[in-house]
């Protein structure tokens, strides 16, 4: 039977959690800390796990006795990457099992195709980092999280100078080598620039939210592919996220990047979306400077930590 006592003298065991337990184990990762939205987040796991690209969920637990005393919340994304939550404990639980749990998950994942596993931290609950670098996990990069409403959307094409290509699969190997290229000299996360291959990064990219050809888009000037602009949207919010945005390196120093963050604007205001959002790194001063100039400000900061735990 459980309680709300743990005996500490039970040692902690440590397994998958599947059917009857799933329930109590998503409500103490998910729903203890935001119990308005359980039911939505539980929802949208389940979507996921049933879309076009599937991101199928998984949970372990840490149990004593019959006591559920920790659990861990996943989900896999295309692109052989895994992120985790915050592992949850019951009050008084030691850190220790946290760490065990991240410890055998991180074991467990080895042994599939995923080759990092990460992990968003928000600012306002940093005790959730230490069982992470306890287990291996290092902190690259902090997040900061922008929105542009639609009213500061241009209501004219900002930048006609320059052409925008919709994706295709004739397309590919170009938008795959502009990314490529855009990564060199890039500010934004360099610690994770490479790990992947670019076509894991790009399948990653596809699963987000809702593809659409037509929001995978070549930047070019004249004849010349100049960078590339890649878009998703959460129809649910009428949202779109700029996913990613980038100019070659022989194409900089010409203020593309404040135009091509205006198209994307002015793109999502013609598509009826009410508002964009997109991450940045917090210490990416040029790139801040120019999406605040564009109209976007901050609403969420997250930190960024990472387990390398496969091989290219």
């Amino acid at each position: 039977m459980n309680t709300n006592h743990t005996n500490f003298t039970q040692a902690v065991q440590i397994a998958r959690i599947s059917g009857q337990h799933e329930e109590a184990s998503l409500w103490l990762t998910v729903g203890r800390r935001d119990p308005a939205q359980f039911n939505q987040q539980v929802a949208a796991l389940k979507a996921s796990a049933a879309a076009e690209l599937p991101m199928p969920y998984g949970l372990w637990g840490a149990w004593r006795g019959e006591r559920l005393v920790g659990s861990l919340l996943y989900q896999l994304h295309p692109g052989r990457t895994a992120m985790v939550w915050p592992v949850a404990l019951v009050e008084n639980e030691p850190t220790a099992t946290a760490e065990q749990l991240l410890l055998s998950f991180s074991e467990q994942i080895a042994g599939t195709n995923v080759q990092i596993v990460q992990a968003l931290i928000s600012s306002e609950l940093p005790g959730d980092i230490a069982p992470l670098l306890a287990s291996g996990f290092r902190h690259v990069s902090d997040l900061l999280f922008l929105v542009c409403q639609r009213e500061d959307f241009s209501s004219v094409n900002p930048c006609p100078r320059l052409d925008f290509e919709p994706y295709s699969p004739a397309a590919h190997a170009r938008m795959a080598r502009l990314i490529e290229a855009s990564y060199q000299g890039s500010l934004d996360c360099p610690a994770v620039n490479g790990i992947r291959d670019t076509e894991d990064v790009m399948l990653g990219y596809r699963a987000t939210g809702r593809f659409s050809p037509a929001n995978w888009l070549i930047v070019r000037h004249g004849p010349i592919d100049i960078g590339c602009l890649i878009l998703t949207e959460h129809p649910s919010s009428k949202t779109s996220e700029l996913i990613y945005m980038g100019v070659a390196p022989d194409a900089r120093g010409h203020n593309w990047g404040t135009s091509i963050a205006r198209y994307a604007q002015w793109h999502s205001g013609q598509a009826g979306q009410t508002r964009l959002v997109l991450a940045v790194d917090a210490v990416n001063e040029p790139a801040l400077r120019m999406y605040a100039a564009a109209g976007f400000r901050a609403w969420d900061r997250r930190s960024v930590l990472l387990k390398i735990v496969g091989v290219g």
